[in-house]
């Protein structure tokens, strides 16, 4: 069984001190790395895909930020893989685990 466990993403991020191409770099950045990590999740075949920690850098969330964060989880969505966030209860992914068959 192979996992990947990744996390603190912050989506969203922009580094403090307004707007300027440092800023923009960096908050393209997060995108893709998340994307690196989601493809080499597909890449390798893992049958678990973990996300613990802040997925976003906020609470409050602009429509490009989630359709972006959409787009990249869309993918693994689209291998069949189970998706955990940090609102999964750990306790269950204990026991979903010990239930499968290795």
């Amino acid at each position: 069984m192979k996992i990947l466990h990744t996390s603190d993403w912050h989506l969203g991020r922009r580094p403090v001190g307004g707007i300027c191409e440092y800023t923009n770099k960096r908050y393209e950045d997060y995108f893709n790395a998340a994307e690196y990590i989601a493809d080499k999740a597909i890449e390798l075949s893992v049958d678990i895909f973990l996300i613990s920690g802040d997925l976003f850098d906020k609470s409050t969330l602009l429509p490009d930020i989630l359709y972006r964060t959409e787009k990249i989880l869309e993918k693994l969505k689209n291998l069949n893989n189970e998706i955990e966030s940090e609102t999964k209860n750990l306790l269950e992914l204990k026991k979903e685990l010990k239930n499968r068959k290795i």
